[in-house]
């Protein structure tokens, strides 16, 4: 179909309540799997103030790719609340974002 627009909606929107109650993120190298978490809740919060307000486009016709570099997992209170990786969220296919791999990149490597 020629001439669909696709919409673009704000990362936060894809969180099922007030992004700012996650209390932990666990984060998931897609290189090497190795996973990292945390509860520290002035780095979550100053990092949902980089990736809230970031533009999502879903693309269901995205093709499939392999490998990512980060899969990130939003928890409340030990329950799953939002799943996304650069190219993917709560696994729908999306744009890909490069903002949101450099901020992820930027998580990644501030967790010790």
């Amino acid at each position: 179909m020629v001439g669909v627009s696709k919409e673009s909606k704000e990362l936060e929107t894809f969180y099922p309540s007030d992004i700012t109650l996650l209390d932990s993120i666990e984060i998931m190298s897609g290189d090497n799997g190795t996973k990292k978490t945390t509860t520290d809740q002035i780095l979550i919060q100053e990092w949902i103030e980089k990736v809230r307000h970031l533009k999502i486009i879903l693309d269901p016709d995205r093709e499939d790719s392999s490998g990512v570099l980060f899969h990130v997992t939003m928890l409340e209170q030990g329950e799953k609340k939002l799943y996304m990786t650069p190219i993917n969220i709560n696994h729908y296919r999306m744009e890909t974002q490069s903002e949101l791999a450099d901020r992820m990149t930027e998580l990644y490597d501030s967790i010790k």
